[in-house]
């Protein structure tokens, strides 16, 4: 293992190999007086990497202290408790859907972790995340509604706020009892090649399930929107192998062919050369260029959680768009507002969603430092 990384990473790094428990390294690691046991733990929790590693060492627990053990334990108990109930929740809204004819597509963690792993507890689940076209989403939000579930839109504070920065993550998002539902209308940002492609993948096919390929494809574009760092994890790179191994040969030269077709080169290098990075293995997958300041980014957001090399769009405003940006700072859209106070009420005027806005904040940064 990478010296260069702390002890407690390389430790998470051996037990969560993608080529299976790293032994030499372990037990070489597992001699040195300095490991900070908690730390190991906060780790794999935060990369998600808890519930793998537990399946790998509940019946050899490799000299591992009970507490480290113990938290694995307790954490996969969870995650499994959590998945099941997510899955329940999951067949009763496709079941609506179904019935209501409108194409539902489960994507991201919901689906790997019915695609890729063997085990409930393996894989934590903070939401759902689910996928209609646009000129469905009303229809899905009565849908959801009559599920019982909250749903509020999803703004950013201006139109100019999202064209600016970016898209909105996920235009709906909605709640019940636990449940947490992020309702998506396209996968990239605005126009992005991805979005077509995906539908035009779906096209005459009797599923709610993006192939192999096309996942595979998504999973590399999703992990380089956290290359600066926030929200990355490292078992993005568990399950890039995980999916990579389940396409065949011709598979995996379409997934080139789907990569160039949507500019996304960019995004297979990027994810493997992190790969060989964190986790180096003789299995031959990309031949890649090294990005030394993405990996960068990737360790000290991992070993410190703050991130090194960032250049934040704001700098390159404009006079008129820096009086833009503070005017919607102040004055955000109604939308923004109910969303913000968690609201859907269309009753509340936007002055008095303004004053309730302006009176948290006060009581946040200025009452509270008193």
């Amino acid at each position: 293992m990478s010296e260069q990384f702390s002890v407690e990473l390389q430790l998470v790094l051996a037990l969560s190999h993608p080529d299976g428990l790293q032994t030499d390294a372990l037990e070489e690691l597992l001699t040195r007086k300095d490991i900070n046991w908690q730390r190991l733990i906060d780790i794999s929790h935060k990369q998600h990497l808890s519930g793998v590693i537990y399946q790998r060492i509940k019946k050899d627990t490799h000299k591992l202290p009970t507490q480290v053990i113990d938290a694995f334990a307790a954490y996969a108990s969870k995650t499994a408790g959590r998945n099941l109930f997510l899955l329940q929740a999951l067949e009763e809204i496709t079941r609506a859907f179904a019935q209501a004819q409108v194409e539902l597509v489960q994507f991201k963690g919901i689906d790997y972790l019915q695609r890729i792993y063997l085990n409930l507890d393996e894989r934590f689940l903070s939401d759902l995340d689910l996928l209609v076209q646009a000129t469905q989403l009303e229809k899905a939000r009565t849908i959801l509604s009559n599920l019982g579930y909250h749903c509020i839109e999803n703004v950013r504070q201006s139109r100019f706020h999202e064209k600016r920065y970016g898209y909105i993550h996920a235009p709906l998002q909605c709640v019940k009892g636990g449940i947490n539902i992020d309702l998506h209308i396209r996968l990239g940002v605005e126009n992005a090649k991805i979005n077509a492609l995906a539908w035009q993948h779906l096209e005459n096919k009797p599923y709610t399930h993006f192939e192999n390929t096309f996942t595979l494809l998504y999973h590399c574009y999703h992990l380089n929107k956290h290359v600066i760092g926030h929200g990355f994890k490292l078992n993005q790179l568990t399950e890039l192998v995980l999916l990579w191994n389940q396409c065949t040969d011709d598979q995996k030269t379409e997934v080139l062919d789907l990569a160039q077709r949507a500019d996304g080169e960019a995004w297979l290098n990027n994810s493997f050369d992190l790969l060989s990075y964190f986790y180096p293995s003789e299995v031959r997958y990309l031949e890649t260029e090294e990005q030394p300041a993405i990996r960068q980014n990737m360790k000290s957001w991992i070993e410190d959680g703050i991130i090194t090399n960032i250049t934040p769009p704001i700098h390159s405003l404009n006079i008129l768009e820096w009086i833009a940006y503070g005017f919607f700072q102040i004055f955000p859209t109604k939308n923004y507002l109910k969303q913000w106070h968690g609201t859907s009420s269309k009753t509340l005027s936007y002055a008095k969603l303004w004053r309730m806005r302006f009176q948290k904040l006060i009581n946040r940064y200025v009452l509270k430092g008193k």
